[in-house]
């Protein structure tokens, strides 16, 4: 179907190294299943690569939500405690 077709070409650019051109297929694909889980993971995992951490963290959030017991969710309390470290401000004392 239309959906798992824009998640296998999103994937297929993600994996081949084009994240920013994967990222309007997932798009795609959650806004016509939002709770496809492999899009779900697909996106927060190219928004890490194109480095928008704080909407990569709130796509995890919400792909873990849905899919608590998904096999590929097993590791995103890691991924995401990465992501909040990369988004986080330096501490004043740090950046002066």
């Amino acid at each position: 179907d239309y959906v798992e077709a824009q998640v296998a070409l999103a994937e297929a650019l993600r994996r081949g190294g084009q994240a920013a051109q994967s990222i309007p297929h997932y798009e795609g694909a959650l806004a016509i299943s939002p709770s496809a889980g492999q899009a779900q993971l697909g996106y927060a995992m190219a928004l890490i690569r194109v480095r928008r951490f704080a909407d990569a963290r709130d796509a995890l959030d919400q792909g873990m939500k849905a899919h608590p017991d998904h096999p590929e969710f097993a590791h995103t309390q890691r991924r995401r405690t990465r992501i909040a470290c990369r988004s986080a401000p330096l501490p004043a004392a740090a950046a002066a």
